[in-house]
């Protein structure tokens, strides 16, 4: 892909949308390089075709076979003779008569971007319009109503890993484990001042944590991967299932019923505090990402092609829901049982205001993918994204504004400390902290 842009200038898929991209990489084909630049050497066509093919095993299987058909291509170029290589002698009177229109040319766009710049903005700056486009500060979205609460800016915290984080969790306020791609596992005693490195010895990625204040927890990932800990994982086991799935989210409804979401439609279910699972299977095959329960018997999972399914008797059985959107949804949470928010692919937010009997769909035009929705309180809720996207709501969640952020990461994960402190997980290591006081 990579290639085929700097050649053609655009990738292969391209779209205003992540979902659109992937599906794209699925299900559709490209245009070939030979059909967007007749005349290309036709090495650079079947590099660009080999590597793109859909299945991995009739791409290169070796890079050595990509480095021969560039010496072929190079002993190629070696016998092209093209007259764009034959320099010609400029008329000196033609050349100059050309900067002086040049010249002429560049002052008049100046005054005119000068006339639109002074005019044409400063009208818009006194409209109601620009209220449309303005981003608001981390103090005055979440300083000004939240009730008992105030923060500060947000702060990067120091980077345990270059590594990508997928998810975090905060046990108490100076002490948090992360976890990634690669088998990463990190943890911090003194509020990310320093970190250490829990070393699992698999390099497979890590989805997903969760941990209790006695010391329990567990971490799923990729390839069927569950380890589960009784000490905050200073030591642990790898439980082991018998056919490999990649296992996305981990829930509990109490301290002995847990459940496990993941992909081909995957619903893991223990009823012993995750000593042992059982396979359930919903009717879908689809990747699911997200599961949440408002209790002891209502639940829900959320998924791709706009997947959502429903529980009212504790994870036995599941129902597929109904709702306006294909798009992918990553992730789903409740304010008290009532008011519910899924955040998903291409700007896409569902919100319930009714336990999850009907979803409002709401796709926020331009933006890019969503991964992550909390709710701070029953009127405050935040959405993070790909590029640094961090979304605010202050009416739950019926209307939203972006958050100026000068951090440009994926963000995947979203954490509230004991003491209510909002942490953010991200891409290449990134942490960002939004520290929450109490007001006088």
């Amino acid at each position: 892909c990579t290639m085929y842009e700097m050649i053609f200038g655009k990738p292969p898929f391209y779209s205003e949308t992540e979902y659109d991209i992937m599906d794209g990489h699925l299900n559709k084909d490209y245009q070939k390089l030979s059909e967007l630049m007749p005349g290309i050497p036709p090495t650079i066509n079947e590099v660009a075709n080999i590597c793109l093919m859909k299945n991995p095993t009739e791409r290169y299987q070796y890079c050595e076979h990509i480095l021969q058909k560039f010496h072929e291509l190079d002993e190629y170029m070696k016998d092209v003779k093209s007259n764009y290589f034959i320099r010609t002698k400029k008329d000196p009177k033609k050349t100059k008569m050309f900067s002086i229109f040049a010249t002429s040319g560049l002052v008049v766009v100046l005054a005119a971007l000068f006339y639109f710049v002074y005019v044409q903005v400063g009208e818009l700056l006194q409209s109601d319009l620009v209220e449309k486009f303005r981003e608001y500060s981390f103090d005055s979205m979440l300083g000004t109503d939240n009730e008992g609460v105030i923060t500060q800016d947000f702060v990067s915290l120091s980077k345990g890993t270059k590594r990508n984080l997928n998810s975090l969790a905060l046990v108490t306020d100076s002490f948090a484990i992360a976890v990634g791609d690669s088998g990463t596992i990190i943890r911090t005693n003194d509020n990310a001042a320093t970190w250490e490195t829990v070393e699992f010895g698999e390099a497979v990625t890590l989805n997903d944590i969760l941990t209790f204040e006695n010391g329990n927890g567990f971490i799923v990932g990729n390839n069927s991967t569950i380890i589960k800990s009784n000490n905050f994982f200073d030591t642990f086991e790898l439980l082991t299932l018998s056919q490999k799935f990649n296992l996305i989210s981990v829930e509990f409804i109490d301290g002995y019923t847990g459940f496990i979401v993941g992909g081909s439609g995957l619903i893991l279910r223990s009823t012993d505090s995750g000593e042992t699972w059982s396979s359930l299977r919903p009717n879908t095959e689809e990747t699911l990402f997200d599961i949440h329960f408002l209790n002891g018997s209502v639940g829900f999972a959320v998924g791709w092609n706009g997947t959502i399914l429903k529980t009212d008797d504790a994870g036995l059985t599941w129902v597929k829901q109904s709702v306006g959107t294909n798009k992918y949804l990553r992730a789903i949470d409740f304010w008290e049982d009532r008011i519910g928010l899924i955040c998903g692919g291409a700007g896409t937010i569902l919100r319930t205001s009714n336990t999850g009997d009907n979803w409002e769909v709401t796709e926020i035009g331009g933006l890019v993918g969503f991964n992550d929705v909390k709710f701070l309180n029953e009127n405050t809720a935040l959405v993070i994204g790909n590029k640094g996207t961090i979304m605010v709501s202050k009416d739950g969640g019926e209307s939203w504004k972006k958050l100026a952020n000068s951090n440009y990461a994926n963000l995947s994960k979203i954490n509230i400390s004991p003491l209510g402190d909002i942490n953010i997980a991200g891409i290449n290591g990134t942490i960002l902290q939004i520290e929450a006081k109490s007001k006088d």
